[in-house]
């Protein structure tokens, strides 16, 4: 009796074992760039996108710990015509749980904007090295087992602003976007959640960058 009550309990702590080896701690994050109100005075923008992070917090002031979904370290290009197709900025695995605020590291530097008249634009970035652009979740982004994805919807209207008594910028980029989790696989309409972004310079040891 006792032999086969001790076999019991191995036979119970290995399942329990093999259990939290095989239940999903984490799901696939996709995280999607498309554009809305187009500006008619800019064709593309070119983006050199460094890291993509989540935070569990709220407030990105007082953040300090993020898990990062992807670094990408990757020029992402996104046309701002009429009918515009979402582009992949990364994925990659994220804990299960809420997010608050979403984080897209860029290179200004190694970022383009392309004008509708063919000429490179020359734009003043928030920073010529990294910057982040912080998305705020209105509500938490729920990252479930299945996986999420994360659509960011830069508004070409506020985004690009021209600079006429700048001779050496044309305008000046300063992003201001929402976004939408759905959850991967459902059916129907998807919840919208708004978030509304903004950048500013990060530190330089945020992020170790390779050469584009």
């Amino acid at each position: 009796m006792r032999v086969s009550t001790s076999l019991a309990l191995l036979f119970a702590a290995a399942l329990g074992c093999y259990g939290d080896i095989a239940a999903p701690a984490a799901g696939l994050t996709t995280v999607l760039l498309k554009h809305e109100y187009p500006v008619d005075f800019v064709d593309r923008i070119e983006v050199y996108v460094t890291e993509i992070a989540a935070s569990t917090e709220s407030d990105d002031v007082a953040t300090t710990a993020w898990s990062v979904i992807a670094r990408p370290r990757k020029t992402v290009a996104l046309e701002l015509s009429a009918n515009g197709t979402p582009v992949l900025l990364g994925d990659g695995l994220l804990g299960v749980g809420a997010y608050g605020v979403i984080r897209v590291s860029i290179q200004g530097d190694s970022s383009r904007v392309w004008l509708r008249d063919g000429r490179l634009a020359k734009v003043r970035w928030p920073s010529g090295g990294q910057f982040g652009v912080y998305a705020r979740a209105d509500d938490p982004i729920v990252v479930g087992s299945g996986g999420t994805d994360i659509v960011v919807a830069l508004d070409g209207i506020q985004s690009f602003n021209t600079l006429l008594a700048d001779p050496l910028h044309d305008l000046v980029f300063t992003p201001v976007a929402r976004a939408t989790p759905a959850e991967i696989g459902g059916s129907g309409s998807h919840r919208a959640r708004t978030t509304r972004m903004y950048a500013s310079p990060l530190p330089l040891d945020v992020v170790p960058l390779e050469a584009p």
